[in-house]
């Protein structure tokens, strides 16, 4: 029996936080990316600093610098904005009222396979696919890929009955899967 069921945009975030707490389990909180941002910032502030010493030093011959130093602290300011821009832009387009993610949607089981049905399409998802999963307080995350996830609400679960659980049991289950962190 389908069951069907409406995403709000605020499931956006708590999809962004899911991928976030895998990737995170993946990688690690010190990952490369993380690496390089540190050392860019790091950097930024070094050029800063010695400009201000300088200044310091000698006004006179710093003076000139001065507009080195005004894009060192743009450049600072808009790599710290990057990633809330992002996020801004990420739920604008996700939330969009012809998109697939907060319109109405369906999802049946069968013969192994997750059915799922929405406006834009039908898709059939295999017990195989999934390569992890975790859920919060609100919703399961079945994760296809390692940026691309299912999200079934608990409601919708608990209407599927048990063979949602049996679902979930055959999926591919990595020792770390589970309750996602606040």
């Amino acid at each position: 029996m389908a069951v069907k069921f409406f995403l709000a945009v605020t499931d956006t975030k708590l999809l962004e936080r899911a991928l976030a707490a895998r990737f995170e389990r993946e990688h690690g909180r010190f990952n490369a990316a993380f690496l390089v941002q540190v050392f860019a910032w790091m950097f930024m502030t070094l050029a800063v600093f010695t400009f201000f010493k300088q200044w310091q030093r000698s006004p006179d011959a710093a003076r000139g610098y001065g507009v080195v130093v005004l894009f060192a602290v743009l450049g600072f300011l808009l790599s710290s904005a990057r990633g809330l821009v992002g996020q801004w832009l990420y739920r604008r387009y996700v939330s969009t009222s012809n998109g697939a993610f907060v319109a109405e949607q369906s999802v049946d089981l069968q013969s192994g396979s997750l059915i799922l049905n929405s406006a834009t399409g039908k898709s059939v998802v295999h017990r195989e696919a999934i390569i992890d999963h975790s859920e919060d307080q609100r919703n399961h995350y079945l994760f296809l890929t390692g940026v691309q996830a299912i999200v079934i609400p608990k409601t919708v679960a608990a209407a599927l009955g048990t063979e949602f659980s049996a679902f979930l049991a055959g999926a591919a289950t990595p020792p770390h899967a589970g309750q996602l962190q606040r």
